[in-house]
Order: structure tokens, then C-alpha cells, then sequence
């Protein structure tokens, strides 16, 4: 039960930080966002910021555990597709690829995993894969 509060708690969290970041976003303070992002990273993944982006083996890092719900595996997808439009709009490319690339990690595991589907899931993976698609061209 303690777990399942924690995990709310966090989904809850991440919900409000995106709501934060894109807001910030919107008031034109794309610099501000970043750098929230940048603050908050560690917090959701138990890596830094700069591991996350800087490390080609990242994704180890991250250890999914078996019992995450499928909704915390989707705020995470969600909050770094976020990370990643900042980065873009920043022209911080190679972070935007990392994030995007780490978006896609957790909503892939939050389908395979949990065997679930989600409209908004498939919304977010499409939109992840076309900026993937302009990030490859230069």
C-alpha cells in the first residue's frame, strides 16, 4: 500500500511538473524550463541530467522495475517527451535525441510490459518518432 501511495504521489508530481514545464514554455521562458528539467531529472529516474544525456549505456540506468504501473511508465514518457521539445526549441539537438529516445523507452516498456494500449501513448510515440525522423536529417 505504501508503495502504490509513492507511486501515485510521483505520478502526481510529474503531472504537475509538466504542467510547469509547459506553461513556461508557453510564456516564451524555454531557458527556465530547461533548466527545471535539468533540477528534476535525477529525482524521476535516479540518474543525473547530464548521465542521462551524456551516457550511450543510459538505459541501463534507468531499471524499470517489474511492478512500475502502466501510468507512471507513461508520466515518465510524457515528461521527457516535454524535456525533449524544450531541447528543440532550445536547438539543443543531441540532448532532444537522447530525451525523445528516452521518452520512447519508457512508453514501449509501459506496452510491452503491461500488454495495454493507449490512444495518448500512441499520440506521444508518433509524434516522438517524427521528431526522431528531423533530428536524422541535418
Amino acid at each position: 500500500m505504501l508503495q502504490r501511495d509513492f507511486i501515485l504521489r510521483m505520478i502526481e508530481e510529474i503531472s504537475k511538473f509538466i504542467t510547469l514545464v509547459l506553461k513556461l514554455k508557453d510564456t516564451g521562458e524555454q531557458v527556465k524550463a530547461y533548466d527545471e528539467i535539468k533540477k528534476i531529472t535525477e529525482k524521476f529516474t535516479g540518474i543525473s541530467y547530464d548521465s542521462l544525456v551524456g551516457n550511450e549505456e543510459y538505459k541501463k540506468s534507468l531499471g524499470i522495475k517489474k511492478d512500475e504501473p502502466v501510468a507512471y511508465l507513461d508520466a515518465k514518457g510524457q515528461f521527457f517527451l516535454s524535456a525533449g521539445e524544450i531541447c528543440l526549441d532550445l536547438n539543443k539537438r543531441n540532448e532532444a535525441q537522447k530525451l525523445f529516445e528516452t521518452a520512447l523507452f519508457f512508453y514501449t516498456n509501459a506496452e510491452n510490459r503491461h500488454q495495454t494500449f493507449s490512444f495518448q501513448r500512441q499520440v506521444d510515440m508518433s509524434k516522438i518518432f517524427d521528431y526522431l525522423d528531423q533530428l536524422a536529417t541535418p
